[in-house]
């Protein structure tokens, strides 16, 4: 029994690390002992899909806030969007170390880092999806414009690149690129719906056609034929996906049905939250003050005994209309907003719930028959947000003056950054600066390791000047930078932060540089911290990349890869990088006495009758590597429940692919001869190392397969294998 259970034990931590996105399983006593005759010294196992080419075709999905304030910031991201295309398009030449030799495809010498992207989808949203049932951003509103209310449709039709050959000039694509993101504007609805704007154009089952008021309430109707149609066109059910967000401010996707659109009502006073929710917003008796209820939860004061009842309803001073997306639960013992669970599980699940509760095929992992659809390993999510930049990069960024670097995902938990960003077990964020606040915050920096300013210290901080006196009307900022020019808000038309400036108000991004004054010229522009952004990306793993809206660098050449939002496409380009190679293997591979290397690779195919031919150098699959395999393949959406309409597990044909007949060609000649598989690995010299110059820097070694249909067209294609011997620590 206890044999059984550990077995059991180790299957569940195998398919929960797969389905995590994790390829190498470190599970001791977790090791499949019939994938190796050897006794192994180590019980580190790597199984793994294998991708069998480059995905041909990425869509990428901007989503821009289009409030105030945003004007600068989009033309910033304009700027970079020349490199992340170019990029793409002509990727860099390296060498046989990966090393970039200075010039870019066609190479005149080395290899390019990864094949040249040659079909590209772009579109843009904006971050309005207009009242939520309330007047505000709708027709009736005094100040209303169509910009307050798009409808999570592209802002204009997609683009599209396809050229005829690599030699083509993307450079009218480009310009079309950058005005689309410029086009966004900065005088949408104030309540940005970042989230769910991506959200219904991509995922939502049935997105609305309107938000209908019945009776009090907000009630979802139609689909919006429009909007699908848009996702069809824009989104190929096989492609690689990048959704990028770019906002200053938290997310404020109000739900769109109930009485959630009291938030966004003009005139519409909240009701106050009861006590407990000041120090414990989950406790059970957290509620609105205004809920109607036969009798109170068990321990509960019912609510017109409770002291936060008096008065039962806020008034201007304490609920101001500019934050009402801000703490609700504390503030109004109710969330308003859908919960981020909702966007993690869109990128994540193979199934998501429609209007009705019920649980549906999720859009993004569906395709049409004869066509396979992506997996989660191939959605990734991008966040230009508020957040300092020097939370998010490298110790180097902090100590060299002239670059740097955003952290990886991965990086960014080995270095616990997260604890510093977002609440852990109930404790606020290690870094004052992303806690969100209407008062002065006290507290150090721990990447600068500067104690905050308050209105009236002396001095100012490096990542946002000085905490100020907001009034109660808004909320302490996670960062600014220096604008290219200061803007006279007195004279200035449109949004303008010092406008109605006051100097007792502190506000730093009124201060003159290097001085005390404080006036109505703005020097700086602002974020607050993204921290619903920063959640939904924490949740979707290594499939995230983070950076700041705050430059280091806001001013000088544009084409500097330093300038403004360049970094951060440059660590987009990166993970994509390695999207766009034949994946190469996560850790080197044992290898046994004989130079052999201690794995099975195993072709899957949905094919009726199932046959594994000698003369193909396939074999059958032992019982135990073929569950291991069925495992993996289920934990990708590559096969799953009939229910669910994909392929069942249980019905692909699996074969072993056989070690290469001509194992010196296979892992030396860019056209191997014979047929099977070998394996390639630059440290301990193995085979050419011009084959996996691609790989990244710490994962340059790679499967690689010989002869015709070799895998299989169509074929799924798993690698189990003994992992080499961990360091110490590792």
């Amino acid at each position: 029994m206890a044999r059984e259970a550990d077995r059991q034990r180790c299957a569940r931590r195998a398919t929960v690390a797969a389905a995590a996105g994790l390829a190498v399983l470190t599970v001791p006593g977790c090791l499949d002992r019939p994938l190796s005759p050897a006794e192994p010294q180590t019980s580190n196992v790597v199984v793994k899909q294998l991708a069998q080419q480059a995905p041909s075709k990425i869509d990428l999905l901007f989503m821009i806030d289009d409030s105030q304030s945003m004007a600068d910031k989009q033309a910033l991201l304009a700027s970079a969007v020349p490199a992340l295309v170019r990029r793409l398009v002509a990727p860099r030449c390296v060498d046989d170390q990966g090393k970039p030799l200075g010039g870019s495809h066609p190479c005149a010498a080395g290899v390019p880092e990864f094949r040249p992207v040659d079909d590209i989808h772009v579109g843009v949203l904006s971050s309005s999806l207009g009242g939520h049932g309330s007047e505000m951003c709708t027709p009736s509103w005094s100040a209303w414009n169509p910009s307050q209310d798009r409808g999570a449709h592209l802002i204009a039709p997609h683009l599209g690149w396809s050229p005829a050959s690599d030699s083509d000039d993307p450079s009218a694509f480009i310009q079309s690129f950058a005005g689309q993101v410029k086009a966004a504007g900065d005088d949408g609805c104030g309540y940005e719906a970042v989230l769910e704007s991506w959200y219904r154009f991509l995922i939502d089952p049935e997105p609305p056609a309107k938000i209908a008021m019945k009776g009090g309430v907000t009630v979802a109707e139609g689909v919006d034929e429009v909007l699908l149609g848009q996702r069809r066109d824009f989104l190929r059910p096989d492609s690689l996906l990048l959704i990028v967000m770019l906002s200053d401010e938290n997310d404020c996707s109000i739900i769109d049905d109930g009485q959630a659109w009291y938030v966004a009502q003009q005139g519409q006073d909240l009701y106050r939250a009861t006590q407990i929710c000041a120090t414990d917003p989950t406790h059970p008796c957290c509620r609105s003050c205004g809920a109607s209820e036969a009798a109170p939860p068990a321990g509960c004061a019912p609510l017109p005994a409770d002291p936060g009842c008096t008065p039962k309803a806020h008034d201007a001073a304490s609920d101001s209309r500019n934050l009402r997306c801000w703490d609700q639960k504390r503030r109004f013992g109710v969330d308003f907003l859908h919960p981020v669970q909702r966007y993690i599980d869109g990128l994540t699940q193979l199934e998501v719930k429609n209007r009705s509760g019920q649980l549906v095929k999720n859009p993004l992992f569906s395709a049409p028959p004869g066509v396979r659809a992506r997996n989660p390993s191939q959605v990734l999510l991008a966040g230009i947000v508020g957040v300092p930049w020097h939370d998010v990069a490298s110790d180097d960024s902090l100590t060299d003056a002239g670059s740097i670097r955003y952290l990886s995902a991965r990086e960014l938990t080995q270095a616990d950054r997260w604890s510093w960003l977002l609440p852990v077990s109930g404790a606020q964020p290690a870094d004052p600066l992303m806690r969100e606040a209407t008062v002065p915050r006290t507290g150090t920096h721990p990447a600068t390791g500067v104690a905050l300013v308050g209105p009236d210290g002396a001095g100012s901080h490096p990542v946002n000047g000085n905490e100020w006196n907001t009034g109660g009307e808004d909320l302490q900022y996670a960062c600014i930078y220096p604008l290219e020019a200061p803007r006279d808000c007195a004279a200035a038309s449109g949004d303008c932060d010092c406008a109605m400036a006051a100097a007792a108000d502190k506000n730093p991004l009124c201060r003159k540089p290097g001085t005390s004054e404080f006036g109505t010229t703005q020097y700086f522009a602002k974020a607050y911290p993204g921290t619903r952004q920063l959640e939904v990306l924490r949740g979707v793993g290594e499939n995230s990349i983070v950076a700041s809206i705050c430059p280091k660098f806001a001013s000088g050449e544009s084409a500097s890869p330093t300038y403004g939002y360049s970094p951060a496409i440059e660590s987009i380009v990166e993970r994509l990088r390695d999207k766009l190679l034949v994946e190469c293997m996560p850790r080197p591979l044992a290898i046994a006495a004989d130079g052999s290397v201690q794995c099975k690779v195993v072709e899957a195919l949905a094919v009726s009758g199932c046959a594994c031919d000698a003369a193909k150098n396939r074999q059958p699959v032992a019982s135990t590597l073929a569950d291991a395999a069925r495992r993996e393949l289920a934990s990708i959406a590559e096969c799953g429940p009939d229910s669910a309409g994909q392929v069942p597990c249980e019905s692909l044909c699996l074969c072993e692919i056989g070690s290469a007949t001509d194992l010196t060609s296979c892992q030396n000649d860019a056209q191997p001869k014979g047929s099977g598989w070998c394996y390639v690995e630059a440290a301990r010299k193995i085979g050419n190392p011009a084959l996996v110059a691609g790989c990244p820097e710490t994962n340059r070694q790679v499967v690689r397969f010989a002869g015709d249909e070799t895998p299989a067209p169509g074929a799924n294609v798993v690698v189990a294998c003994l992992g080499a011997a961990l360091s110490e620590g590792e």
